[in-house]
């Protein structure tokens, strides 16, 4: 769905500007869904970063799964949640994306943010997709991007180092590491 951000995610938006105010950089990617667009220009308008949309950074296509939680994903789609918990890249979502062209999408993401000549390549996007981009950069199984829980306005850090990527760390400017989770 595409739809604006709330006022806790404006206040998020702003909170980004701290972790990246003495990072050099030159060019922000972002998804072309509101919330992450308004996001970057929130956060990093001030950096004289040039703006770039990027289609392939938009977030999968949930279909039917929209504006569901999972305990009514579970509910109403037990058989297909199960697919998807398991990482089969032959599910679809019911009226949406398929696994298998949304892992191709984030392997060319992945590719894209490797091979940057910046010293800082950053892209406001999805957790969705992040969690896929984390896998095809660290050499795990597409299989494993249920493993990653990325609050909203999460910064993900990644290092290069001689073309290798390594998992620097998971920034939560909000400090929501500690809030209670909602059951899955």
């Amino acid at each position: 769905m595409d739809l604006p951000l709330s006022e806790e995610g404006v206040a998020q938006a702003k909170a980004l500007a701290g972790p990246f105010s003495a990072a050099r950089i030159s060019r922000v990617r972002t998804s072309p869904l509101l919330r992450a667009a308004q996001t970057a220009r929130i956060a990093f308008d001030s950096s004289g970063a040039v703006m770039e949309t990027v289609d392939e950074l938009r977030e999968a296509n949930f279909g039917a799964w929209e504006s569901l939680t999972f305990a009514e994903i579970k509910e109403r789609y037990g058989r297909e949640a199960g697919k998807w918990l398991a990482g089969d890249l032959d599910f679809a979502f019911p009226g949406g994306d398929h696994m298998g062209e949304f892992a191709l999408r984030a392997g060319r993401v992945a590719e894209s943010l490797r091979d940057s000549p910046e010293e800082v390549a950053l892209a406001v996007t999805h957790g969705g997709l992040i969690s896929l981009t984390l896998c095809h950069l660290l050499g795990l199984p597409l299989s494993r991007h249920i493993n990653f829980r990325l609050a909203p306005a999460s910064v993900t850090v990644i290092d290069r180092i001689e073309g290798v990527c390594a998992l620097r760390c998971v920034l939560d400017p909000q400090n929501r590491y500690l809030a209670p989770r909602r059951s899955a």
